[in-house]
This record gives C-alpha cells, sequence and structure tokens, in this order.
C-alpha cells in the first residue's frame, strides 16, 4: 500500500467488484429485463495488529478518509494474478478479545484517482530490480489496445520503465509505459500505453538498489 508491504501483518484479503443492476422492464413484457450500471469496488482485509514503523497501523491509521494505491497478489512470481489501483480507506478499526490476539480490519471502497481498481498480473515479483531483466512471456496475443501497469517501489530509488520485446531475451527491447523517477515508498499506476506491443515484458530499473512490485493488464 502505497510503498509499503504490510501483506505480513493480514490473514484475509477480500477483493469484490461488483455492478449496478437495474430492472428495465416493461409493461406487458413476460420476463424481466436488466441494464448493468457502473462497477463498485469493495474489500475488505483482516489481520493482526502491528504498531512498529512502516507497520500496518503506523501506515493505515494516517490514511483512512484518503485515497491509496493498493496491489495484492496471490504470490509474488511472474504471471501470479492479483488485483489493484486506487482505492479510498473508509474504515480502520482494532479490536481485542479476552481469548484472542489483537486484530485489525481495513474497509476499502471506490476507487479513480490516479488509475482505476483492476485484476491483474505480476510481471515482477517482490525482490531487488534488475537492470535488464529476462523477460516475461505474458503468454497473451497482442492486441492493438495497449496495457496499463501498476508498480509498488518499496526500497530504493531509481526509475522503473516498462518494456517489450518479440523474445526473452531481446536483443531489442522497446519502452512502453516509464514510471519516472522515484524514492520509495512510492506507488503509482499507468495505463498511458496504447499500442501492439509484443507478448515479451520486462521492468527495467535504473538506479540505486531499489526492491519492490511491478504489476501488468493487457486491455
Amino acid at each position: 500500500m502505497d510503498g509499503y508491504d504490510i501483506s505480513g501483518d493480514f490473514n484475509s484479503f477480500e477483493p469484490s467488484l461488483t455492478g449496478d443492476v437495474v430492472d428495465v422492464s416493461g409493461f406487458g413484457a413476460s420476463t424481466k429485463s436488466y441494464a448493468v450500471g457502473l462497477q463498485d469496488t469493495s474489500i475488505r482485509v483482516a489481520g493482526l495488529f502491528n504498531d512498529a514503523a512502516n507497520r500496518v497501523h503506523a501506515v493505515v491509521q494516517s490514511k483512512v478518509g484518503t485515497q491509496v494505491m493498493l496491489n495484492a497478489t496471490w504470490g509474488t512470481d511472474a504471471g501470479r494474478a492479483g488485483c489493484g489501483g486506487t482505492v479510498n480507506v473508509s474504515e480502520y478499526n482494532v479490536a481485542s478479545g479476552i481469548g484472542g490476539p489483537v486484530s485489525t480490519n481495513i474497509a476499502l471502497s471506490g476507487g479513480g484517482g490516479e488509475g482505476v481498481f483492476e485484476y491483474v498480473r505480476t510481471l515482477w515479483g517482490y525482490a531487488p530490480f534488475q537492470a535488464a531483466p529476462t523477460g516475461f512471456d505474458t503468454g497473451e496475443t497482442p492486441t492493438n489496445a495497449g496495457f496499463s501497469a501498476h508498480l509498488q517501489l518499496i526500497g530504493g530509488a531509481g526509475t522503473v520503465i516498462i518494456q517489450s520485446s518479440t523474445a526473452a531475451a531481446g536483443p531489442t527491447w522497446t519502452d512502453r509505459i516509464n514510471f519516472g523517477s522515484h524514492s520509495a515508498p512510492w506507488a503509482g499506476y499507468r495505463g498511458t500505453y496504447t499500442g501492439t506491443a509484443p507478448q515479451y515484458l520486462r521492468a527495467a530499473f535504473t538506479g540505486v538498489a531499489g526492491t519492490g512490485w511491478v504489476g501488468y493488464k493487457r486491455f
């Protein structure tokens, strides 16, 4: 969240995307007709209380009522499914019972701002970035619609650029999405690339020993 890795403080994550459904049946209709409206994001996160520096309590309690960049994946290897985007921290609470640990619950909703909340895949797992990593075969047929990208810069400072090529080892790599130069903690969304990109993607890094995560979604 916003460049902080607080995943170790949680043991439950429930993302949900719903769409408004409106009855548009007319007189004389034999069956109901519906129109689907806008999507709505609703996420519940639960875990254990941790008030150490840069952990859940310090990071989340100061962000209630604001938008954050959130990413969560089921595994950190390239290709793993996940979700992410900007969401509103609408609730944060701490609870303790006589027979259990002190726990935390977070409610996140909505989206917008910098980037829509969407289901994504990991391009670069939570690890130190490399200047020229081997490309990841997305296994997806390129289209001219392009793709979006998400970055969680958890440590260090530098520039992450999403590049594409026709082969895992290149040799030619073309810049597609440039996140710009940043210092951790920082997180951002870029949905600016439109056009056909070959199926091999990589996250190239220049800077001071950066650590983080990158995800993508083809449109």
